[in-house]
């Protein structure tokens, strides 16, 4: 009878933490404990730390301490405590890697996962459509905050959704929600028009081609067809919507990269110090030509790092990234299944997004994105580590 009881609370509690870090209320996501703490004291042989003996999840924890030692070192030798305090906040930001990997106990366990990221993107797309048409007209924010970080979340959300309406491929039901919230997101996505995102989300579509090829669904002439087609619809697109593409204070980005860069210069083993950017900005690096002095970061991902943490933060965060790259590139194709890992593609894809909407904005770095993000990985390396690659 526990058995059922504990399979019961990890449903709830997978569905409590999808929902959470999906739509960034943290209220779901604290719920999400109690399932946790009850089914440990029903039976804790369940839920021992044998899975963190795991060689896959092991080199994940050595590559995360890593990158969060290398942001803790850059703000230890930062003129203040911001830096320290930030590297902290990242360490929390991490937390539902460990509870992804604690709850998944089976193939069922995607399906909670699946409910409640359905679930999660429909509150914050409520709350923006809300905004759009009862507040403002033009780029409205939502629960999860800018425009940016919005359409950051999408870029995730996207290849998941594609993930599970091709995992769930005999679910009608799955899939049926599936493509309700990809409809739903690619509209708020355009209505947002977060170009960031839009080139994000894009670049990431375009890279299912190279995902086919490593699956051996398609062979190499076909791949490069495909990425050559691409690119020309794309420059077709941009040409033709080139006035979208472009705004008035594009500028500003611009020289917001430059005072970045010269900070980093300034400063290039530790950076200014992460929380720091805008009062040294201010202090000695903004542009005569500067219009928007009130900016907390470069609208860049790399100059962020560049000009907060210098070249120590850079190299952690460009190590994680190029680990998980690999990795997840390494464990999209199964030899002896020749399904593949959608799961582990969804990550890739969106990985790959999240680098080519970092160019212009900082998700990777912002509280509500960078749970979902951990949240995803941890499901990732689960259902890697399980073997869990055979469609239901």
């Amino acid at each position: 009878m526990n058995g059922d009881y504990l399979m019961m609370l990890n449903r709830i509690g997978l569905f409590l933490l999808s929902v959470g870090v999906a739509s960034s209320i943290g209220t779901f996501s604290a719920l999400a404990l109690l399932p946790l703490i009850l089914g440990i004291r029903l039976d804790n042989e369940k839920y021992n730390l044998r899975v963190f003996k795991n060689i896959e999840i092991q080199r994940n924890f050595i590559l995360m301490l890593f990158f969060l030692s290398c942001l803790f070192l850059s703000g230890i030798n930062s003129y203040n405590n911001l830096g320290i305090k930030e590297s902290l906040h990242y360490f929390e930001r991490m937390l539902p890697f460990v509870l992804a990997i604690l709850f998944i106990k089976d193939s069922n366990s995607y399906k909670s996962i699946f409910v409640g990221l359905f679930v999660g993107a429909v509150i914050f797309m409520f709350s923006f459509w809300r905004n759009y048409f009862e507040v403002t007209t033009y780029r409205p924010h939502s629960l999860l905050g800018s425009a940016n970080i919005l359409g950051g979340t999408i870029i995730l959300l996207i290849p998941f959704f594609i993930s599970f309406f091709l995992f769930f491929k005999n679910n009608i039901k799955i899939k049926i929600l599936s493509t309700i919230a990809l409809i739903c997101l690619i509209l708020t996505l355009l209505v947002s028009q977060s170009r960031g995102a839009i080139l994000g989300i894009s670049i990431s579509l375009f890279s299912i081609p190279v995902v086919m090829y490593k699956n051996k669904i398609i062979n190499f002439k076909k791949c490069f067809i495909s990425i050559i087609a691409i690119i020309l619809i794309a420059a077709g697109m941009y040409w033709e919507f080139y006035s979208f593409f472009h705004r008035s204070y594009d500028l500003e980005r611009i020289l917001l990269r430059e005072s970045s860069w010269r900070m980093f210069l300034d400063h290039p083993l530790f950076g200014v110090g992460m929380g720091n950017f805008n009062e040294v900005y201010l202090g000695n690096y903004i542009s005569p030509l500067a219009k928007a002095p009130k900016l907390a970061h470069s609208h860049n991902i790399y100059f962020k790092f560049l000009a907060e943490t210098g070249i120590i933060g850079v190299f952690g965060f460009i190590s994680l990234i190029i680990f998980q790259i690999k990795y997840l590139y390494k464990k999209i194709y199964d030899d002896k299944k020749q399904k593949g890992n959608f799961i582990c593609s969804a990550m890739f894809l969106g990985i790959i997004g999240m680098l080519a909407h970092g160019w212009v904005d900082v998700c990777f770095s912002a509280r509500s994105y960078a749970m979902l993000y951990w949240f995803l990985w941890g499901v990732t390396c689960k259902s890697i580590i399980d073997n869990c690659k055979k469609t239901l």
